[in-house]
Formats: structure tokens, sequence, C-alpha cells
């Protein structure tokens, strides 16, 4: 590269010039000619002053989420009050608040993940749900054929889950029936009904099972005015389902 003093390029007119000799700081780089300043020079102040600005950009933003972690404190999520994304993040929660209602006017928290309004996502789910019910549903009872085991098979292997699910429900029924009919007018009823089945009208003399019509799990009450008599067939298959649905599909009409 050609040197050139700065004296002739300012003769010439040129914005810049090159000595070949070090500057103070050991750069051997172009110059201003203005004023005679190092490129090399220039470009780490502007990289000092850049990185002043980000450290203090980065203190702001840790106090800030500081503050927003007090505010926050103890809680899963933002509950409907406004907290920026990046907070959100920090603190660990699982949804964040803009204050701004979405594309659809929904005024709601919005998943960290996608950033998606909760209740559009409600709203997306229901109509998937809607579209694809029949053929889910068809897709479930092939695999559940190909899979005859699953259910004894999950079951086996969370069984600790499952003794709890199955206390809660227990204590739950146990309430339920401690405020329905005593078990001396269940044995009341239970002499004058016939040992037929309610939903498929079979003969169950030896064998049958008291049925909740409106399912416990559903808000049904213990009551003599909501009991059945069922063979086990039919009361397994209709487990907690509504009690129309379930005649509709035995071809029952009321």
């Amino acid at each position: 590269m050609k040197t050139v003093s700065r004296s002739e390029a300012k003769a010439f007119g040129m914005k810049r010039y090159f000595t070949g000799i070090p500057c103070s700081r050991g750069h051997v780089e172009w110059r201003t000619t203005s004023d005679g300043q190092c490129h090399g020079c220039g470009r780490e102040k502007m990289r000092s002053a850049r990185g002043k600005k980000k450290l203090e950009a980065m203190d702001a933003r840790e106090k800030l989420i500081s503050e927003y972690a007090i505010q926050f404190a103890g809680s899963e999520r933002a509950e409907g009050r406004a907290i920026p994304r990046f907070a959100a993040i920090q603190i660990g929660l699982k949804t964040y608040f803009t204050g701004e209602p979405c594309s659809r006017g929904h005024l709601a928290d919005r998943f960290l993940t996608s950033g998606i309004c909760c209740l559009c996502s409600i709203e997306n789910g229901v109509a998937r749900y809607a579209i694809n019910r029949e053929s889910d549903r068809e897709k479930h009872r092939e695999w559940r054929k190909k899979n005859p085991g699953y259910r004894r098979a999950y079951r086996a292997s969370n069984r600790d889950m499952y003794r709890v699910i199955d206390a809660r429900q227990s204590a739950r029924r146990r309430f339920i029936k401690s405020e329905g009919s005593t078990a001396s007018e269940v044995r009341a009823w239970l002499k004058q009904q016939k040992k037929c089945c309610y939903w498929c009208g079979s003969n169950c003399r030896k064998l049958y099972h008291i049925d909740h019509y409106e399912p416990l799990a559903r808000g049904g009450k213990h009551v003599v005015e909501n009991l059945v008599i069922s063979c086990p067939q039919c009361n397994l298959r209709k487990h907690a389902k509504d009690p129309y649905e379930f005649a509709a599909s035995m071809g029952r009409l009321f």
C-alpha cells in the first residue's frame, strides 16, 4: 500500500491517508485526514461505548426482572397482571400478560413457548376436536383393538399413582353415599325390583349390579330414585357416560 503524509492527503483532498507507521496503540491502519485519528483506535472507542450501553441496558433489565419477581413471588402464572415475556421467562412463569388484546380480541394471558393467546388456543382445540371427532374416535378404536392389554399394563407400571386416584374416588363416593339413601332403604327398594337389566332388558336374577342412572361422577345422587338394576356387562360399559347417550348407543329411544 502506498504511503501518503497527512499534508499530501490534504493537498489532494483525500479523506484518509496511510503512513505505514504504527500509532500510539500499535495500529498500522488508515487515519482520518481531518483529525489524524487512527481507524483502529476509533473502532476500539466505539466498542467500549457500545459495551457500556449494553451493560447499562443489562443492569436495567435485571433490575426490572427482580421487581417483577417480587411482585409475582409464589405465583405460577401472571393472573391478569401485565408482565413482559422476558421477565416471565426469568421468573419461571408459564404464561405472560401484555395488557393488550390479541388478534381475536381476547384480553387474556399468552403462552411463553408460542406467544399464542390462551383463549385462542382453547377455541382452536374445540374447533379441531369438533372437526376430527369421528376420525379420532375411529383411530382410538383401531388402536385399542391392536393393543387390548394397554390399560392393564399402564396401570401396572403406575401403581402408586392409581392407588392415590382410587383412594380419592372411593372417599368421594363414600361421601356422596353418606348424604343419600341408607342401606336399609336401598335393600327395601331392591326387594321390590324385578331382576331385569334396565338397559338391555336381559334377565340378570343370578348376577346383577345396582347402577346409578345419573352417574355420581356427573353429579348424580345416591338415592333410590336414581338407582336401576343392570347386568354387569351394561354397567361396565356405561361407566360414567350420560344415560341418554348410552341408551341411544344401544338403540333405545325415550
